[in-house]
């Protein structure tokens, strides 16, 4: 993680107002590019399909505290994203950061278990939507489903100069998708009025990234995986950027895992044994801990949430919970009106929570600049020490300020369940 809080920084950082950055309201094109333009399924969709491995059985917890060890065994090296290990092979490649859908008809996930980070945010309505990102993204067998993308997304994969794989996207994401290498299966047209802009502009890539599971419906059948995304980086060398920059490091200041992160010191903890994010009203998710794993096993719709593909049950080692403001993009038809598409600002401060080993502590967060710049966002305690995480999966509950009173610190399951 770069370290860049300086002495002072809180006292600057309290100051601030919740005013949020940049993410400047551009005039819309004509052209609607929403799911509602999916192309026709590929006609290689049944070979695909037919020729798609059994899915491997569920298998137990992969990453307990107990088997990830402090130094890298032969083969491997660090992950930037989760301080566990991976292959060699996967270590300076850029991360990709993937589009899916927490909707009714995009259901089960696909893949995201194996995820090193997760984002959650609001979308439209009560939905929420995932953003997920993998670094040893070549062993990810299936992928989705894969939907479209919002303009906050696509600027939390720049904090990571990660690839963003999505199918479609708003017109509001148009501009910031112009400042980032996106993958998209659509080839959505930017608008590509000059050369710069013409270099930026995503082939249509639906034949060659995404392929379709022709027993679900058009909208809900999008996938992709590591041999697919591998595929579109050979074809696109001129376009896509293999490597990560240098000088981006780990993004967190990560914990060993046998000296795991113990928050107890902290004169604002509190005990966690179930988290329920603000405001997220669909699918109601929640987070329970399971001691023995040291995890935050995931449960939505009132059952676990499970990655179908894998067989896993979602967890998280650490959890962020990140309160933002937000408008609504307003004035452009009544259309997209109707659809109440967010601007979530991801630039300026606010607060939160840092949750893990069974305990929350509040936090604070800031990022300045521009949505476009890529600058990451800043995590710190309370007294302004950045904060360090536990190796392992990081799911970043992103909440907004209005609903933030919402989030469920639970010191039990039986104080949860009361609270009902």
């Amino acid at each position: 993680m770069k370290k860049r809080v300086a002495a002072g920084f809180l006292a600057v950082l309290m100051g601030l107002t919740m005013a949020a950055c940049g993410e400047k309201k551009e005039e819309p094109k004509e052209t609607k590019a929403s799911e509602a333009g999916l192309e026709a399924e590929m006609e290689e969709a049944a070979e695909a399909a037919a020729e798609e491995e059994e899915a491997p059985s569920a298998e137990e917890t992969p990453d307990a505290a107990e088997e990830i060890p402090d130094t890298a065994p032969a083969g491997m090296a660090f992950n930037n994203l989760s301080g566990t290990w991976i292959p060699e092979s996967s270590a300076d490649l850029r991360p990709f950061a993937c589009m899916i859908e927490n909707g009714e008809g995009d259901l089960p996930f696909w893949g995201v278990s194996k995820a090193d980070i997760v984002y959650e945010a609001p979308a439209e309505s009560d939905i929420t939507r995932i953003m997920a990102l993998w670094q040893d993204w070549p062993s990810i067998e299936k992928i989705g489903t894969v939907r479209s993308a919002r303009t906050y997304f696509a600027a939390w994969s720049k904090e990571y100069d990660a690839l963003f794989g999505h199918f479609g996207c708003s017109i509001f994401a148009i501009p910031m998708l112009r400042t980032i290498d996106d993958m998209d299966g659509i080839g959505v047209d930017m608008g590509s009025e000059t050369d710069e802009a013409k270099q930026k502009q995503s082939p249509y890539l639906e034949d060659t990234m995404f392929f379709r599971d022709p027993n679900r419906s058009s909208v809900h059948s999008v996938y992709t995986n590591g041999d697919y995304i591998e595929k579109t980086l050979e074809k696109y060398p001129d376009h896509y950027r293999k490597t990560v920059k240098d000088g981006i490091g780990p993004r967190f200041d990560f914990a060993k895992a046998s000296e795991p992160v113990d928050l107890s010191a902290d004169p604002n903890v509190k005990d966690c044994i179930v988290v329920t994010p603000g405001g997220y009203t669909d699918k109601k998710p929640w987070y329970v801990y399971d001691e023995d794993s040291g995890l935050y096993m995931r449960f939505q719709k009132g059952e676990k949430n499970v990655d179908e593909y894998y067989g896993e049950q979602l967890s998280a080692r650490n959890i962020l919970i990140q309160n933002v403001d937000y408008e609504l993009y307003t004035g452009v038809d009544a259309d997209y009106d109707a659809h109440n598409y967010k601007n979530i600002h991801t630039c300026g401060n606010g607060d939160g929570w840092y949750i893990t080993g069974g305990k929350a502590i509040p936090i604070m967060w800031s990022k300045s600049g521009s949505a476009t710049d890529g600058e990451q966002t800043i995590f710190l305690d309370m007294s302004g020490k950045g904060i360090k995480l536990n190796p392992g999966t990081t799911w970043i509950n992103i909440v907004l300020n209005e609903n933030k009173e919402k989030t469920g610190i639970y010191e039990s399951e039986a104080a949860y369940q009361s609270a009902k």
